[in-house]
């Protein structure tokens, strides 16, 4: 995110559970993602603003998108300021 965001007048904020549940993920795709999903948020908020990344465990039992078996997860959520997408462009 750092990177992502060097140069622009936006503050990332972190909210990472202090139980946040080790994951299996390769490391450097994460890192891709995150970063492309930055850049794009960078892009929607050309007068600055805040990203805020939030991630937690999901807890057993709670519900989850059918396309996911039973089982342990970690969610990350990032949110910012910007514009939005048009609603002709959802």
């Amino acid at each position: 995110m750092h990177f992502a965001l060097s140069g622009s007048t936006i503050k990332p904020v972190f909210e990472i559970a202090d139980d946040l549940s080790a994951c299996d993920i390769d490391e450097h795709q994460i890192g891709q993602v995150l970063g492309n999903i930055v850049f794009n948020a960078r892009d929607a908020m050309p007068r600055g603003g805040v990203i805020t990344v939030t991630a937690e465990n999901i807890a057993s039992g709670a519900p989850l998108p059918a396309a996911l078996a039973p089982g342990r997860y970690v969610r990350i959520d990032i949110r910012d300021q910007g514009t939005g997408i048009p609603p002709d462009n959802l």
